[in-house]
């Protein structure tokens, strides 16, 4: 995995190219004629703007942390959908008898 200092010597197009090949999805956005996404990079965060219909980048931009980031995504994170994409691999809790009695002696 490369920095984030080493990854803002590439060109925007490696930049993009190496964020596709080696970064995770996080979420995206739309807005007026383009789509934002973002992706998680090793330990930095890669935001890539594209044109759908032309199908061009026209931005590539690099975050070391989620400070920034936190105000632009707030609103497009949901709990709902969160918990409900999670109930069906999550396994129920269930209280023993020996979990209790560690616990709250």
């Amino acid at each position: 995995m490369i920095s984030l200092t080493q990854f803002e010597t590439l060109s925007p197009d490696e930049q993009a190219a190496h964020t596709w090949q080696c970064g995770k999805y996080l979420l995206g956005r739309l807005s007026a004629g383009s789509i934002t996404n973002l992706f998680n990079v090793g330990d930095f965060y890669v935001e890539i703007t594209s044109d759908p219909h032309l199908q061009s980048v026209h931005r590539v931009a690099s975050f070391k942390t989620t400070a920034t980031l936190d105000l632009i995504y707030l609103d497009a994170v949901s709990l709902h959908d969160l918990v409900t994409d999670l109930l069906p691999v999550m396994q129920p809790v269930k209280e023993n008898d020996h979990f209790r009695e560690s616990f709250f002696s």
